[in-house]
């Protein structure tokens, strides 16, 4: 219990970092707020997501007694892009109303 609390503290501090960045860099480009919202908080859900596939994938590979080394990199990436976008527009429907 104590690892994993430790684990999502530090992706949400991350996250929380990198969303102020992100809207910092979105409402000095274009300054619109909503927009700037949007991917501050795309920023944060696609860090907190990654971090927790990042966390509970080669735990399950060594459950399933796959070499958590070779799963973690391709499946990672390729899980948390393909998601990563889903989020995005997610959040853009909700934020923006499209």
């Amino acid at each position: 219990m104590r690892v994993w609390w430790h684990e999502a503290r530090v992706g949400l501090a991350l996250g929380l970092g990198m969303a102020l960045v992100a809207y910092l860099r979105a409402i000095t480009w274009e300054p619109d707020p909503a927009l700037a919202l949007t991917v501050a908080s795309s920023v944060l859900g696609i860090v907190l997501w990654a971090n927790g596939i990042g966390s509970l994938l080669p735990l399950l590979a060594a459950r399933l007694r796959i070499d958590p080394t070779v799963v973690s990199g391709p499946v990672m990436s390729t899980l948390v892009d393909a998601t990563g976008l889903f989020i995005y527009f997610t959040i853009a429907r909700a934020i923006l109303r499209l």
